[in-house]
């Protein structure tokens, strides 16, 4: 059985998505894909979409040092952001 995007399913879960969103920043990467996603329901969270290329510290930018994937995926993460942006 396919999953049916809702507004409504969309919503239900997205104070779960925002509080994960700003307490486990290595999540952006992964909900901003879902956000992007064709038939994503991102309006209840397209102000973390708008805000998030501004951010002046990145996701992964860990005080003891970091791996060579963070740098792709701190590069992605605006990216796809701005493709959330840009569908609404």
């Amino acid at each position: 059985m396919r999953a049916r995007a809702d507004h409504g399913g969309a919503a239900s879960v997205a104070p779960v998505l925002r509080a994960a969103w700003a307490e486990h920043p290595c999540t952006r990467p992964v909900i901003g894909v879902h956000l992007a996603a064709p038939g994503a329901a991102a309006v209840p969270l397209r102000d973390l979409a708008e805000a998030e290329p501004a951010a002046r510290r990145r996701h992964t930018a860990l005080t003891d040092g970091c791996v060579s994937h963070d740098i792709a995926d701190d590069a992605r993460l605006p990216r796809v952001c701005r493709r959330v942006v840009a569908a609404d």
